[in-house]
C-alpha cells in the first residue's frame, strides 16, 4: 500500500528525476486522500506530494505552477533516490511508481533514459566521494 511521508522528509542520498506525469499532483492526492505540501520561491508556488511506494522506496513529485503555465508541463516531476535507480534501473522505477500510483505508462510525458543508471551509479560515487573528503579532510588540508 503507497502511503504519505512526513512533510519534512528528505531523501538519504542524492535524488534524480525518473519521469515526470501528466496527471496534476492534486489528483493524485485527492485518489489516495494525502495532503499537499505548497511553499513558493523566486519562480512561484509549487506543490508537492511524498510518498512511499508499496516496494518501500520513496518518492517526491512536485508540480511547479510557472512550469505548468509558461512550459507546457502536464503534471509533476518524479524524483527518486538515486541508490534507487543505480539498484533497480530506470524502467523497473518506473513501473513501481506508476503502479503503486494506479498509473499506466500512458500517464508519463517524460522518462529517463536508461542509461541513468550508470548515471545514478557516478553521482553516488561522486556523492560518498563529496561527503566523505567534506567531513574527513585530508592531513595536508588541515594545515
Amino acid at each position: 500500500m503507497i502511503t504519505q511521508l512526513p512533510d519534512d522528509f528528505r531523501f538519504s542520498g542524492p535524488s534524480m528525476e525518473l519521469c515526470t506525469l501528466t496527471v496534476r499532483v492534486a489528483d493524485l492526492a485527492d485518489r489516495f486522500r494525502f495532503t499537499l505540501v505548497h511553499w513558493g520561491d523566486q519562480l512561484g508556488p509549487a506543490t508537492a506530494m511524498l510518498v512511499k511506494l508499496e516496494s518501500g522506496r520513496d518518492a517526491a513529485l512536485t508540480e511547479f505552477r510557472y512550469a505548468i503555465e509558461r512550459h507546457g508541463m502536464k503534471g509533476p516531476v518524479v524524483e527518486v533516490e538515486a541508490q534507487d535507480v543505480a539498484a533497480v534501473g530506470v524502467a523497473a522505477l518506473v513501473d513501481d511508481v506508476l503502479g503503486a500510483l494506479r498509473l499506466s505508462r500512458e500517464d508519463t510525458d517524460w522518462i529517463a533514459p536508461a542509461e541513468n543508471k550508470a548515471r545514478a551509479l557516478d553521482l553516488l560515487h561522486w556523492w560518498a566521494q563529496t561527503s566523505w573528503d567534506d567531513m574527513h579532510p585530508r592531513s595536508e588540508q588541515r594545515e
